[in-house]
């Protein structure tokens, strides 16, 4: 078995973190280690990893509050050729651990990512969201684990610019070597895993697999507590990130692609606008919206900027199906 370093971050969590350690019981041997990230508990998290683990080389560590900050201390400690980023409420097989491991391995991935099986806290009410890691398994239509492009993956990522191409890092690995000299960004607020990929698409062999064999929890505090004005300022930060790639990386690679795609993101944000506009439109008057003029309008707008969204999307999607993918056989 290949070398495989564990990363348990916390951060006050005592009421779940002997649960969670009982769902890592099942394949905590294939671990080299595991380096629990703590960051200033104050319910006594750290004493129940030290009393509850039971192994050789659990190392624990203090890192100041911030998820993505207290990750990238635990990401730089690790030896493994591969890191597992265990999330409380998140767990995964062994079976999926290991055939993670192998398609990595197979396929010289810097990362391996599958979908997870969503399970929702008795506040969460929602239905099972449809991420972009489910979008591209259908995409491509392949029941193989496969490796995508470099530049097919930035594309993936800058169409999804408001999501992440490698959904929860609890149901993926990361190629030690890589992670540790590309750490997760830290400006980006919740989207550390979104930009991470938008960033270093063009130096990472993404491989996906459609088998399932994790669990990704939403959690109510999370979900209830996010500022929408904060949430939209996240997402213009990230659209220009994509922008800025696309511009750094234009001459460099398939231009015809890159120019489809720089013709994609601004309609992509004056649709997130409309769209925004539009759901304002829709509550600010008892009246019916298609009573109102400038309802109306905010309506048309939006149609019309997804109408032309839809017709280069598609350009974009046919040029994307040309770029080449590696199938494990």
């Amino acid at each position: 078995m290949t070398s495989l370093s564990v990363i348990l971050p916390t951060l006050n969590c005592a009421e779940m973190i002997s649960a969670h350690i009982q769902s890592m019981e099942p394949w905590l041997d294939l671990a080299d280690e595991i380096i629990a990230v703590d960051s200033d508990s104050e319910d006594g998290t750290p004493d129940i990893i030290r009393k509850s683990i039971r192994h050789p080389k659990l190392r624990q560590l203090n890192h100041p509050r911030g998820l993505y900050q207290s990750w990238n201390h635990a990401i730089s400690e690790t030896t493994g050729k591969w890191i597992y980023l265990s999330t409380i409420g998140d767990s995964i097989t062994r079976e999926q651990i290991e055939h993670l491991i192998l398609a990595g391995e197979a396929l010289k991935a810097d990362v391996v990512v599958s979908p997870p099986k969503f399970v929702f806290d008795a506040q969460v009410t929602m239905e099972a969201p449809i991420w972009p890691v489910h979008r591209i398994l259908e995409f491509y239509n392949i029941h193989q684990p496969f490796v995508i492009c470099p530049l097919a993956a930035f594309v993936h990522a800058a169409i999804f610019s408001h999501h992440s191409i490698i959904g929860s890092s609890a149901s993926n690995i990361y190629r030690g070597e890589h992670l540790r000299k590309r750490p997760f960004p830290t400006e980006f607020q919740m989207a550390g895993d979104t930009s991470w990929a938008i960033r270093y698409a063009l130096e990472t062999r993404f491989c996906y697999t459609a088998k399932v064999g994790s669990v990704f929890r939403f959690h109510s505090e999370t979900y209830t507590s996010l500022d929408p004005q904060m949430n939209l300022r996240m997402i213009h930060a990230l659209h220009e990130e994509c922008i800025q790639g696309v511009r750094k990386n234009c001459a460099r690679d398939n231009e015809v692609l890159m120019d489809l795609l720089g013709d994609v993101l601004p309609l992509k944000l004056d649709d997130q606008r409309a769209s925004a506009d539009w759901k304002l439109a829709k509550r600010s008057s008892i009246l019916p919206w298609y009573l109102r003029p400038a309802a109306i309008q905010c309506h048309q707008r939006r149609k019309t900027f997804r109408k032309e969204l839809s017709r280069k999307t598609a350009y974009l999607e046919t040029a994307l199906k040309l770029l080449p993918l590696e199938v494990l056989s």
